[in-house]
């Protein structure tokens, strides 16, 4: 059995092109980036996302106590 090593594919973090190339500019971007492997970049966004995606969790109550107040709130309960 041969074992297959992934590489990663070559991207240009930062390609400046005229405004005719920039379409197909971001669509070679987009075709390198979908070449990584799924779990590689699940990784890459919940990484990217972690803090944000807290404080956002912590700001639950608080979020549903003042934004959601008004004349026709109901009572809500926040599942977790």
């Amino acid at each position: 059995m041969r074992w297959m090593t992934w590489r990663a594919p070559s991207i240009t973090p930062f390609e400046v092109v005229p405004t005719a190339a920039l379409m197909p500019a971001a669509e070679r971007a987009m075709d390198a980036m979908l070449k990584m492997p799924d779990g590689a970049r699940a990784a890459t966004k919940l990484n990217m996302r972690g803090d944000f995606s807290a404080e956002w969790e912590a700001f639950i109550p608080e979020e549903a106590a003042a934004g959601w107040a008004g004349p026709y709130a109901r009572s809500l309960t926040v599942c977790s």
